[in-house]
């Protein structure tokens, strides 16, 4: 469920009982299956950025603590790095961020609207130097096709990858 209606979070694996005493609305959307509608999930209607593998937020984090003329959204599968996100975001108080506990991919491909996202940031994501490995890799052509469908005009795709991961491909 999204945050305008109480967001659903539990403790996992890896997570320690920590979130137990969050609040109950916590900067959390796990496992979305419809369209992210950005005005009911952010009070305030400013551009949004989205991160593809958000891990423990520290980017996400500093990023929307400086700038708070945006709304920062963190996209993050394994729940042991997310629920350190969400704790930092909840306790900084910050309204202009939250985490998605979801298929990056699969989020980006079909639930983020077109023309919505101010930019896409992806540092260094994970090369998946095999070859049995390579449909893992998130910079495919049909990725950058969807990130290109959700950047607003103007937008941009900030990437960053490791260069031992880049001369290797």
């Amino acid at each position: 469920r999204n945050r305008a209606t109480g967001s659903r979070c539990r403790t996992g694996p890896g997570s320690n009982g920590k979130l137990a005493a969050m609040p109950a609305a916590l900067p959390l959307i796990e496992f979305p299956t419809e369209p992210l509608d950005w005005s009911a999930l952010f009070r305030a209607r400013l551009p949004v950025h989205v991160e593809v593998g958000a891990g423990k937020g520290k980017f996400l984090i500093r990023a929307a603590d400086s700038d708070r003329g945006a709304n920062w959204v963190g996209l993050e599968r394994r729940w042991s790095t997310l629920a350190l996100a969400v704790e930092r975001i909840a306790k900084r108080g910050l309204t202009n961020a939250l985490m998605v506990r979801c298929d990056a991919g699969e989020v980006v491909r079909r639930l983020i609207s077109p023309g919505t996202v101010a930019a896409f940031h992806v540092y260094y994501p994970d090369p998946w130097w095999k070859d049995r490995h390579r449909k893992r890799r998130i910079f495919a052509p049909a990725f950058v096709a969807d990130v290109a469908r959700g950047l607003a005009q103007g937008g941009e795709l900030r990437a960053e990858v490791d260069p031992a991961a880049k001369r290797d491909r």
